[in-house]
């Protein structure tokens, strides 16, 4: 869990990013007084509401991509972060692994 922690933490730029963004779409409509734009393909939507979409793709492949990383290099990193004596004991490094 200490990997995964960590790694997540990489991602708060996404976090602070679109919340600045979304309140920016927001206030830009409370001044603009439009309560529903039009999109590229047309169809109606409410100020930030691309901003979330945009951030919700993000974040969708970001963590598939993070979870396919930390996936094919957990082995290593467990081994790094148990030591080389405890990791050379049977067993210890698989249950960990499957942990």
């Amino acid at each position: 869990t200490t990997f995964i922690d960590g790694s997540l933490y990489l991602f708060a730029f996404l976090n602070v990013a679109t919340t600045n963004l979304y309140a920016s779409a927001l206030a830009k409509g409370a001044i603009d007084n439009t309560t529903n734009k039009s999109n590229k393909s047309g169809v109606e939507e409410k100020p930030g509401e691309g901003v979330v979409r945009t951030a919700a793709k993000t974040s969708l492949y970001s963590g598939i991509g993070l979870m396919f990383f930390l996936l094919a290099v957990a082995r290593p990193l467990i081994a790094l972060y148990i030591g080389e004596e405890a990791a050379a004991s049977p067993g210890l490094l698989d249950a960990a692994h499957e942990y």
